[in-house]
């Protein structure tokens, strides 16, 4: 599983790293962020390219 550590990254950094996991990881992706908004929107993100 591949993991991307974006706590205490500031917007966008967080979301510019998910998509660049999800296009180049195929397995799972485990991505830690800080803050709950940062969440959602890696999420929504995950959806967006296909993933769960």
């Amino acid at each position: 599983m591949k993991e991307v550590d974006a706590r205490g990254l500031s917007c966008p950094e967080p979301m510019m790293l998910t998509e660049e996991a999800v296009k180049s990881e195929k397995g799972a992706i485990r991505i830690l962020v800080t803050e709950p908004h940062q969440r959602m929107n890696v999420e929504k993100c995950a959806r967006d390219h296909g993933r769960e």
